[in-house]
């Protein structure tokens, strides 16, 4: 009856309360995160202004990251994701940003499911 995730792959909804039941597109917003930390090596919702790299977010703060995150507009968000501070200059194909960018969709009626993913040319 409660909700379980790792705070820093919490979606949206789950974070906002305005989720009213778990669903598959959370567990898309998950695949997202994950997805970037592989690429990237860090946590999509991390502090990347800060000396030491890598140091996470307060508890309540992460929370609050990715709330607003969730408010940019498409183009404020493809910045705050692939920003050359936040990556270190990690390369990767837009096939995989565009796929991340579909993973990290606000918008869980809009967001990328499962099924679809695999259409992805990034997965082909």
């Amino acid at each position: 009856r409660g909700v379980v995730s790792s705070l820093h792959f919490a979606p949206p909804e789950v974070l906002s309360g305005k989720g009213r039941r778990y669903a598959s597109k959370v567990d898309s917003w998950q695949l997202g995160a994950v997805l970037y930390t592989m690429l990237f090596g860090d946590l999509p919702f991390v502090k990347a202004d800060n000396g030491s790299d890598g140091d996470l977010l307060e508890r309540e703060s992460v929370g609050q990251v990715i709330l607003a995150f969730s408010k940019m507009h498409h183009q404020e968000r493809y910045e705050y994701l692939f920003a050359t501070e936040r990556t270190r200059s990690i390369t990767i194909s837009d096939d995989a940003k565009d796929l991340i960018m579909n993973f990290l969709c606000p918008n869980p009626r809009m967001r990328v499911s499962l099924f679809e993913a695999l259409t992805s040319p990034f997965l082909i």
